[in-house]
């Protein structure tokens, strides 16, 4: 079925991020919280927008090789190899089977055939997109490699000959179950190990299984006879090259190493590729080996265009970084196999509707892309994308929209989500092979989408602004127009300063600094404690720190509150220079408090406490803004194996984070985002059945009863029967009100029902965050 993937996930994405940020920000003036809906919900890309441009890419198949594995058996590979990966466990097979009749792609063979040069080449750089066979580019010659000299050594190699080298222990994990499939065939005689910190000193008596004997699985065996290939880290590294016990391991690997795999090169900038250099040429000392006799290999699949300037400067890069000449590097890039229409004429404009509607039930439908081939749009997306084969460009769905609506302005909605539709359309129709089985989609698309964080809000304190929207003219709204970025003025002229709420009342307010000098400006803020921290104003971006008459300026807080309160008082601000004045024409009035060393909010006369700032500036940084993408995203991904037995259906997700310290601490917010969520569909489903339980308690029988009354009555008025009819109906009506349920039963009853006792959560505090914002919503 031609499915609505991009057109029904943006819209959602947005839309929730909307309601997360209006909720958490906590505002609770009316006029605020519309303008605020109606500027989340801009289109695409637009100021306020929270999701950016969304770019697409054309992922196209890869060219093959004319060539099949086994016709690579005497003259690339060794047969064994190609047996071994034909032939893999069972329980691996769906996953990593290689099959003889499978024709590997043309980068592929191209790596394979440098890599297998007798005269070693000291650096190759695999640069592919995801899903190109990159792993397969070193490995494969690697294997064969050791499989040649498990031949001449006649049984078990020891002794380290090829040393991988992964950022993460995470992708040191995903590995294992490649190399328990292609190196199953050798028993234990071509073995691995992945040396990291979760490696034990000692064999586990749990897991002596011989399922994969090739894998070597704690640090005792790898001393005492090291396998030919060692996955680890550079920190892993650093300590086996100084441990006295990891001693052994050199010892028996002294001359062995020839191969040094070094995954996710352009991760490696600055002093990290400085020490990764240094690193590298420690190995080859420790393992007595020199840069001409090892063959290197750096993986990336983010470089740009290969046969440009990033290419010329990543092979500079590379071979700095592993001591060889430049000549010796080796650059080989995927190339895309994109099926060529040029064939398909003439062009018709049949519309979107009439497309989308034959066989509109299948995904694979040959009528439906031979009818898209002859169509001018769909064609004239289709080429936006193609550009050449060697690198196919993406495109921003601003461009999309542009080619259909063939003007250049910003689109609206409405014009993007018809863009949206048109690309599922193009994505989700595929043709038919020769043999019956599904082929390529007219135009096989991956989506990069860029989710924006909220800085802040700022607005301008004129009560009379001129620019203010419609939504902001009412009189609940004491202040100008809004800013979703730094601003020291705004557009009518007057000054504009941080939105903040208050956390005792939500009430916004306007909070800025007073310099010694009189002059009103930004609140320069404390330096942030760590990076998962929102800066907003630094040094780079606060306009008013760059103001040398104020730099140096000691503060004031000043809180503008434009309402009549107890100690709020008027001031004069000139528009242009934001000092304190007398009135006159180029000044603006504003009612507002300053801080006197007793500072707190005039409305509800709140006070900060030690734990807790009574004024919230209005931010919101990405560990909160992904607790709404990620179960979105989880929402449009694919079913995993046994849905029904699993979490989510068994949907999976993969993030990753710049700092163990983010992602610490974004593991622990979304564990206890997760016990929140069950706690609150639990309140829900308890008050449920409380409200059911109340509403049939003794009811059924007395409406039974009210109801033969009334018939009686009907056939037979009578006064005593017609006062007893109303007496049922008053009890009747008493039963009805429900009693609520104590704050003490309901967490009683949560921790008896949810099994909450493993949860992190403090349970009450949920409890009564969740009751104080039911009367503020």
């Amino acid at each position: 079925m031609s499915k609505l993937y991009f057109s029904e996930l943006l819209p959602i994405l947005a839309k929730r991020s909307k309601l997360a940020a209006i909720s958490r920000l906590g505002f609770a003036n009316v006029p605020l919280r519309q303008h605020l809906s109606e500027v989340f919900e801009r289109p695409f890309g637009t100021t306020g927008s929270f999701l950016a441009d969304p770019t697409f890419e054309a992922v196209f198949g890869w060219s093959l090789s004319n060539s099949r594995m086994s016709d690579l058996a005497s003259s690339l590979l060794t047969e064994e190899l190609i047996a071994a990966m034909d032939k893999p466990p069972k329980a691996l097979a769906d996953d990593y089977r290689f099959p003889r009749s499978q024709r590997p792609y043309i980068h592929q063979v191209e790596s394979w055939q440098i890599l297998s040069d007798p005269n070693p080449q000291s650096l190759v750089v695999v640069a592919s997109g995801t899903g190109s066979g990159k792993t397969e580019r070193f490995m494969v010659p690697i294997l064969d490699r050791l499989v040649k000299q498990r031949q001449e050594n006649k049984g078990r190699l020891t002794g380290v000959r090829a040393l991988f080298l992964y950022p993460l222990n995470a992708l040191i994990n995903s590995q294992r179950e490649r190399l328990r499939a292609w190196t199953h065939g050798f028993g234990e005689d071509i073995r691995f190990c992945l040396y990291n910190g979760n490696t034990p000193e000692r064999p586990d008596p749990t897991r002596l299984s011989r399922e994969y004997p090739s894998e070597v699985r704690d640090r005792k065996t790898l001393r005492s006879s090291p396998p030919p290939i060692l996955v680890t880290n550079a920190t892993m590294l650093e300590y086996m090259l100084v441990r006295t016990a990891d001693a052994p391991i050199l010892a028996q690997s002294r001359g062995k190493l020839e191969w040094v795999v070094l995954d996710e090169a352009h991760t490696y900038i600055g002093s990290q590729a400085a020490e990764a250099a240094l690193l590298i040429r420690r190995v080859l000392f420790a393992f007595g080996v020199k840069p001409e006799d090892v063959r290197f290999v750096a993986t990336s699949a983010t470089i740009g265009d290969p046969e440009g300037e990033a290419g010329r400067k990543l092979r500079r890069f590379l071979a700095d970084v592993a001591g060889v000449e430049p000549n010796r590097v080796h650059l080989v890039a995927g190339q895309r196999l994109v099926p060529s229409l040029d064939h398909v004429s003439p062009l018709d404009e049949t519309s979107y509707e009439d497309l989308r509607s034959i066989e509109a039930e299948k995904e694979v439908s040959p009528e439906r892309f031979n009818r898209l081939a002859k169509s001018a749009k769909a064609r004239s997306i289709r080429e936006r994308f193609v550009g050449n084969a060697m690198t196919p460009p993406v495109a921003k769905l601003s461009e999309v929209t542009g080619l259909l609506s063939g003007k250049a302005a910003e689109a609206t909605h409405e014009e993007q989500m018809e863009s949206l539709k048109w690309l599922d359309l193009l994505t989700g129709t595929r043709a038919e092979t020769e043999d019956g089985k599904p082929g390529d989609a007219f135009l096989p698309l991956r989506a990069h989408l860029f989710h924006q964080t909220l800085s802040g809000l700022w607005a301008c304190a004129d009560t009379d602004c001129a620019v203010r929207t419609e939504s902001l003219t009412s009189q609940l709204w004491p202040f100008g127009q809004i800013y979703t970025e730094p601003r020291k003025h705004c557009d009518c002229g007057s000054p504009a300063y941080d939105l903040v709420t208050c956390a005792g009342c939500a009430t916004p307010l306007l909070l800025a600094g007073v310099t010694s000098d009189g002059y009103v400006t930004h609140l320069r803020r404390q330096q942030v404690l760590d990076e998962f921290e929102l800066e907003i104003e630094n040094a780079e971006n606060d306009e008013d720190a760059t103001d040398p008459e104020h730099v140096t300026s000691v503060q004031q807080k000043l809180l503008i509150v434009n309402q009549e309160s107890d100690h709020v008082g008027a001031i004069d601000i000139n528009r242009v220079s934001r000092q304190m004045t007398e009135s006159n024409e180029s000044t603006v009035r504003v009612s507002a408090i300053e801080d006197v060393g007793d500072f707190g909010c005039p409305i509800c006369h709140g006070k900060a406490t030690l734990k807790a700032d009574l004024f919230r500036f209005s931010r919101l940084g990405a560990p909160f803004l992904i607790g709404t993408i990620m179960p979105t995203l989880l929402e449009f991904a694919p079913d995993g194996e046994k849905p029904a037995e699993n979490p989510w259906r068994g949907r999976r997700l993969l993030t990753f984070n710049d700092s163990r310290q983010g992602t610490a601490r974004l593991a622990a917010q979304l564990q206890q985002d997760a016990e929140r969520m069950r706690i609150r569909g639990l309140i829900y489903h308890i008050s449920l059945q409380h409200l059911q339980v109340g509403a049939d308690t003794g009811g059924k029988n007395l409406r039974n009863e009210i109801e033969r009354l009334k018939e009686i009555q009907s056939a037979s008025p009578n006064p005593a029967l017609e006062s007893l009819i109303k007496e049922k109906q008053e009890e009747l009506k008493t039963l009805s009100e429900i009693p609520p349920i104590a704050f003490n039963d309901l967490v009683q009853r949560l921790t008896l029902e949810g099994d909450l006792q493993k949860m992190q959560t403090n349970l009450r505090t949920v409890l009564a965050w969740d009751v104080w914002r039911c009367f503020w919503d």
